[in-house]
């Protein structure tokens, strides 16, 4: 059997020393797995950064992909463990942090940068994102429509509030979920309140009518247990009536708010 010649050439060394051998100035750098695969870059700063932390600068960068939206950590000096957002491209050899470190980072500093983005960076993205598809599709309106003072017609339904084709009608599906009336005047009976469709078909609520003392309360708020949904086509009403054929001019009720969310 032949015998070998041995290598001068120490490749593990190279790839576990840095090319020399172990020691204390040369250590030993093992990174586990998990948290090496979320590192894109390892450098050392070329350069002092700006003299109030809002700079690192690093000349190799200029042959790297842009970090831009990722996280920079200084892992050396005397701001190691500060990490910071990147604010800025990094392709023109300076790292702009989102806010500065607590210093000047100074020339021979080592840093990593991390190929995540953190929860500030996604949150911001994530809320232009959905403000710019609220702009496009202008997905809901919340409004409260209100009517002053309006004469009662004794026992005979009263529009305080159309929109409908013959009023001023919806543009958009509409579901009604509260509102709140106050009364004015000396009543003999009691106001009642329904809401129809254009048609003048009730659609709220269950019963034939809404009566003030014995449904609801005057001055205060009513809220759906189930929102009323009105299709364009059709319309609403906010209506009104006494329960005493005396109650006319003078007797009248003031719609406070409607509350009305557009959809689409």
């Amino acid at each position: 059997m032949g015998v070998g010649k041995r290598s001068s050439k120490r490749p593990l060394q190279q790839v576990l020393g840095q090319g020399a051998n172990v020691n204390a100035d040369n250590p030993l750098e093992v990174h586990d797995p998990k948290v090496g695969s979320l590192i894109s870059y390892e450098g050392v700063t070329t350069a002092d950064g700006a003299g109030d932390g809002s700079t690192l600068r690093d000349s190799v960068l200029t042959t790297k992909p842009d970090y831009d939206g990722n996280l920079v950590i200084i892992t050396s000096g005397a701001y190691a463990g500060q990490a910071r957002d990147i604010n800025g491209v990094t392709t023109g050899d300076t790292v702009t942090p989102a806010s500065a470190f607590g210093g000047q980072i100074l020339s021979g500093t080592s840093f990593v940068i991390v190929g995540i983005r953190t929860v500030p960076a996604e949150v911001a993205a994530l809320t232009a994102l959905v403000v710019a598809i609220i702009a496009l599709l202008d997905i809901t309106n919340f409004t409260q429509e209100a009517v002053g003072a309006t004469n009662a017609n004794g026992t005979t339904w009263v529009d305080i509030l159309d929109r409908s084709a013959t009023g001023v009608p919806i543009t958009k599906p509409t579901e009604i979920c509260g509102f709140m009336v106050t009364k004015g005047g000396t009543w003999a009976g009691n106001p009642q309140v329904r809401i129809t469709d254009g048609a003048g078909n009730k659609i709220f609520p269950f019963q034939d009518e809404y009566e003030m003392t014995v449904d609801f309360a005057d001055a205060t708020q009513v809220l759906f247990y189930f929102k009323v949904v009105v299709p364009v086509a059709d319309g609403y009403k906010f209506q009104f009536r006494s329960t005493n054929a005396a109650d006319g001019v003078g007797e009248t009720l003031a719609l406070n708010n409607l509350d009305v969310i557009e959809r689409g």
